[in-house]
Formats: structure tokens, sequence, C-alpha cells
């Protein structure tokens, strides 16, 4: 099977390859640190004589590049192309049916565009905090990150319920605290894995009404923790693969104020070791289908299965 790769030229802009996209630094990797080289497809061999291609891959972001239909191959080949965008961005394509991977893969993406794949965002390893704290769980919920109105509605919920939480708002977007080397950024990164370390479950809500799925499901997946998803709008990802309902409880966004009486209910009804056991699964999906580190063979699968190619 042959893949064809769109030049700089054909695209309008340059592709700056995995490096331009590091997520964080490595010091806090328990692994080293992959880039997003979704594009490397493994199984598939290069070629540059587009009559000979099985597909057609831009290696720019959708949202870099916005405008696709100036490809010079797209007429004809729209089902064969690949696209990928890592981004808030709900552009679509009216009629060209081409395969999107994206990580915010919303509804009203897939009503336009229903061969949009549903992609995770990438998100650090936190496996190393996996265990239990001396003691076992300190909190029954946990959340650290920008409070939308939904995320304080659930908490405030969570309180009111008796429920043990630990909850942190932060006023700067999680992957800018990533990049801080100062104390404060370090202490943020510190008290985020302790939090959630500590917590049986770990409050996921979206930050917009019908909007993406948070990293912080993926986070809480890396480290083997339960996922609070309040969340109506976002596709969750690698659905004929991974069994979601085993690793995450879901609230709709309209019981948002009600999730403190739902988690207490849901917790009377599971035991610690049901939640160990729904963590260790949430762990195992994560590293075979979401980690970073497996992109590349996952996405020249998902590719080879949507498209009905063989060897």
């Amino acid at each position: 099977m042959k893949a064809y790769f769109y030049t700089d030229d054909e695209v309008g802009q340059p592709w700056l390859g995995p490096d331009a996209d590091r997520l964080t630094h490595e010091d806090f990797e328990p692994f080293p640190d992959p880039r997003f080289n979704w594009c490397a497809f493994p199984s598939f061999e290069p070629t540059e004589d587009p009559q000979e291609a099985d597909i057609f891959v831009m290696r720019q972001r959708l949202s870099k590049v916005g405008e696709i239909d100036h490809l010079p191959h797209l007429k004809g080949n729209e089902e064969r192309h690949v696209f990928f965008d890592l981004a808030d961005n709900y552009k679509t394509y009216p009629g060209i049916d081409a395969l999107y991977l994206r990580g915010a893969a919303v509804q009203q993406v897939f009503d336009v565009n229903p061969t949009t794949v549903s992609w995770p965002w990438p998100t650090e390893d936190f496996g190393r905090f996996m265990s239990t704290p001396a003691g076992g769980w300190q909190y029954d919920v946990s959340f650290q990150g920008q409070a939308s109105d939904m995320a304080r509605v659930a908490m405030q919920s969570c309180i009111d319920a008796g429920l043990g939480c630990a909850f942190h708002i932060n006023d700067r977007f999680w992957p800018h605290i990533c990049e801080d080397n100062d104390r404060v950024g370090e202490r943020l990164r510190r008290t985020f894995s302790e939090n959630m370390q500590g917590g049986r479950l770990s409050l996921c809500p979206t930050t917009l009404t019908q909007g993406v799925i948070r990293y912080r499901l993926y986070e809480a997946m890396s480290m083997g923790r339960v996922s609070i998803h309040i969340c109506d709008g976002g596709v969750l990802p690698m659905q004929d693969k991974i069994d979601w309902d085993r690793c995450v409880v879901h609230i709709a966004e309209a019981d948002a104020a009600n999730a403190g009486p739902i988690i207490k209910a849901w917790l009377d009804r599971h035991s610690d070791a049901e939640i160990w056991d729904m963590g260790l699964y949430a762990r195992e999906m994560w590293v075979k289908w979401l980690w970073r580190g497996t992109w590349a063979e996952n996405v020249d699968l998902v590719v080879r299965e949507r498209l009905g190619l063989d060897d």
C-alpha cells in the first residue's frame, strides 16, 4: 500500500514536523517524550506518484491550513484523503467525504462530515502516580483546572452532597502551566498529580455546553482513575475498541447541578475494589489506544479499517 504526502508548496505552508509539537519538558515524563508523529503510516510506502497512491495525506493540521479545496489531487479522491487536527476548531467541509481525525470531535462536526474520526487529546503519562497514597484514597472526587460555569455548578453540588472533595481552580490553561519552570508552575503540577492520585474519581466536565471532551478525561485514564464525564456533545474516540462504560461515569450536562447526589449514589453501589478495577481498565485502554506514543500505529490501523485496505 502506498501513501502520497502533499508537499509544502501544494498545501501552501510548511509542515514543521513532529518536533514542532512537543507536549512538555522531559523531566516530568516517565518515558521518552514522543512527538505527534501521527502521519508516519508505518505500513504504507511513500510515493511521489499520485496515480499509485492508496491514500493522500496532508501532514499540516486542518486548523492551520483552513481551506483544503485547493489541493491538486483532492477532486475525485476525496474518500482516500486523510486530514488531522488538534484544536477547538469546528470548521467543516460539506461534500468532501475525506477521513478527518479530530481532537475536537463534537457531534455538530459529525453531522456535516460523518466520515470524521474522533481522536484523543495528547496528554502526559501520569502512570507513575497510579498507586493509591499510603492509607488509601483521601477524596471521593478531585478536580484541578480552569473552571467553566458547568464545572463550578458540578463542584458545588459535590460539596453540598457531603462528598470528600479536592478542588483547585487554576487561572491558566494547563498546557501553559506545563511549560512553566517557575515555582508556581511546579506547585500547580504537584497539586494536580497529588489531588488526582488521592481521589477515587476525577471530575471531567466540558468547558462549554455541547463542547469538546476535556484533557482531564485522558489524564485521569493515564493515571488509572475513573472519570465523571459531563459532556453531551463530545464524541468519545475508539468506541469500537474501548468499552467506555467500564472506565467512565456519564452524567448529562442537564444534570450537572445534581452531580453530587448522582456521584454519591454511584459510590454507594461500587466498592473500592470495583473502582480500582475500572481504573486498571482505563489505564490499559489509554496505553493501547490513546497514548500519543501509539498514534502512528493506531492512525495507520484506523485508516486501513475505515477504507477497507488490506495488505
